[in-house]
């Protein structure tokens, strides 16, 4: 689900998220209410099952330059701010993100991935 660097980036509010990293791996954060068990899975064999050229080839991109570039819609509202408003609302994102850092400090994790018995035995002893 991230870390200290990647964490302020997830929104466990939304159903389903994908995140492509910049090194081609790609994730699936499923908020379990509405995005429960075999949807899920079948969402992510789907996109597992993809290759890039086909999908290039059902929907082509085409980059058109007379778009109108990106604004930053901010802007007005940060310019009618007074110093004040801006430095109380900093302190508040300094203090969010080391509330933040104290959780995930807090955190510990352990993991053992026994092989062992195998998907055979689990079913046959009636677990699964």
């Amino acid at each position: 689900h991230g870390n200290k660097v990647s964490g302020g980036n997830r929104w466990f509010d939304k159903s389903i998220q994908l995140l492509c990293q910049s090194n081609g791996k790609l994730g699936f954060v499923g908020e379990h209410s509405m995005a429960d068990g075999m949807p899920a899975v079948a969402l992510c064999n789907f996109i597992q099952k993809l290759d890039y050229k086909s999908l290039k080839e059902e929907c082509p991109v085409s980059y058109d330059e007379d778009l109108p570039p990106i604004k930053n819609i901010f802007n007005d509202t940060i310019s009618a701010m007074d110093a004040n408003d801006v430095n109380e609302i900093q302190e508040l994102s300094n203090k969010a993100k080391r509330e933040y850092e104290q959780l995930v400090d807090s955190q510990e994790l352990d993991v053992l991935s026994f092989q062992g018995y195998g998907s055979n035995y689990i079913k046959k002893a009636g677990y699964s």
